[in-house]
């Protein structure tokens, strides 16, 4: 693995620069370092925080068993202060595993970091929009309407098979 100096994201080491347009200097794009050679230490590694809200983290993470990038999701640990809750989370996290459908992020695995908060290591989606992009845009016209709630409806079908 390499590492840009300047934003420490990480690359593999066929890579020699950065693409990052900040990064660049004078005299062009900035060249990647070797990454210190540190063993990882759990199955994912944390690479950069890429969202969150209230119910946790998401970082992008290396999978140190494949090699992939994956979305990390750390949950809070008010998430699962209480036991009935908690109890749940992890069944439904357990159940989502096995959901296969292009509407549905898959979820590759979940369990609890050594400080026993509860993680879902989910497929890294990029590009397209978030639904709440799309909504702020304000009315859309019917058919599309009904095109992306058919999208969510049939998601949501799948992940209450499971």
């Amino acid at each position: 693995m390499k590492t840009c100096p300047n934003c420490n994201k990480t690359y593999e080491d066929e890579a020699n620069f950065c693409p990052e347009e900040a990064c660049a200097t004078d005299a062009g794009p900035r060249r990647l370092e070797k990454a210190a050679a540190s063993p990882p230490k759990g199955r994912f590694v944390p690479q950069e925080r890429i969202g969150g809200g209230r119910t946790g983290e998401v970082w992008r993470a290396l999978d140190s068993q494949t090699g992939g990038m994956v979305a990390l999701k750390i949950l809070d640990a008010t998430m699962m202060a209480n036991p009935v809750t908690a109890g749940r989370v992890d069944r439904e996290l357990r159940q989502l595993v096995r959901v296969d459908n292009p509407r549905v992020v898959r979820v590759l695995d979940v369990g609890k970091l050594p400080d026993g908060r509860v993680y879902s290591a989910n497929e890294l989606v990029s590009g397209g929009e978030t639904l709440a992009t799309v909504l702020r845009r304000g009315a859309m016209p019917l058919a599309a309407a009904k095109q992306l709630l058919a999208q969510i409806g049939e998601g949501l079908l799948e992940a209450q098979k499971a």
